[in-house]
């Protein structure tokens, strides 16, 4: 969020609000609409923007991350990268409201050494750059002493706006990382 986002949400929550009035914030604009009748909405966090928040503070021991809103019973299924993360091994707390019309939350801190992960991302494949990245930093461990992680189910990052798998091999080869793609049969690779 930059400070113009704060200050607006800010602002915009300080003032009394006439009936039929909804607020979205929009980059550093905030756009009023009116309603011809009454609704409140409760839009969740996106889910897969809250990754790299997450995964930040994942990498960096003593770092704290919480995404107010964001629960176990969201819609997304990116919400649950957080659980990617705690096999990595951050530490994950899905704090559940105190009562109803209270907001929940997802906080993610970070561990001294993330380990490599073998996981299936085939119900969440916008996190697998995010997963890619954090995986470049995971520590051998006894049972992977190479720390190669795996992440599989990611057939799809091929069709989307570009070829995602190969520009995460190329980009994240600049870097020294040694990524492989493997095909796995029809259920993708």
């Amino acid at each position: 969020f930059t400070p113009t986002m704060v200050k607006a949400v800010y602002d915009n929550l300080s003032q009394p609000k006439p009936r039929n009035h909804f607020t979205i914030g929009i980059m550093d604009d905030v756009t009023h609409l009116s309603l011809p009748y009454d609704i409140d909405l409760d839009i969740e966090p996106d889910a897969s923007g809250a990754t790299y928040t997450h995964g930040a503070a994942a990498m960096i021991s003593g770092a704290r991350t919480l995404i107010p809103g964001l629960t176990r019973e969201s819609l997304q299924g990116d919400t649950f990268f957080a659980d990617v993360l705690a096999g990595m091994g951050a530490s994950v707390a899905w704090l559940v409201p105190p009562n109803r019309g209270a907001e929940g939350g997802v906080r993610v801190a970070g561990c001294p050494h993330l380990s490599p992960i073998d996981v299936d991302l085939s119900g969440k494949p916008d996190t697998a750059m995010t997963a890619a990245v954090l995986a470049c930093f995971a520590s051998p461990t006894a049972n992977n002493p190479t720390a190669t992680s795996w992440l599989r189910g990611l057939r799809t990052l091929r069709v989307k706006e570009t070829d995602r798998l190969a520009a995460l091999q190329m980009e994240l080869g600049k870097l020294g990382a040694n990524v492989e793609i493997v095909a796995s049969g029809s259920s993708g690779g």
